[in-house]
């Protein structure tokens, strides 16, 4: 399991890196710069997650409708006609 688990920590360390040393740059800048900085990071991630909720919830429907092997049900959770 921790094998599988490292790409995982490794990502997150980089990520919170990243925030670190961009917090750090636009901080020299000043307080109204690094907290426009910090709402438009919070406005992409609140899409972002609205984003990921609706395509991992498409991608559960459209499992379970192939493993019953009902592709019309498919077609519609992928928007495409004709289903």
């Amino acid at each position: 399991m921790s094998r599988l688990a490292w790409p995982i920590v490794l990502t997150q360390l980089a990520w919170v890196g990243m925030l670190t040393t961009d917090t750090a740059m636009i901080g020299r800048l000043g307080a109204e710069q690094l907290a426009g900085a910090s709402l438009s990071l919070m406005v992409f991630f609140l899409a972002y997650v609205i984003c990921f909720g609706v395509v991992t919830a498409t991608a559960s429907l459209a499992s379970q409708a192939y493993g019953a092997r009902q592709p019309r049900r498919i077609r519609r959770l992928s928007g495409k006609a004709g289903g």
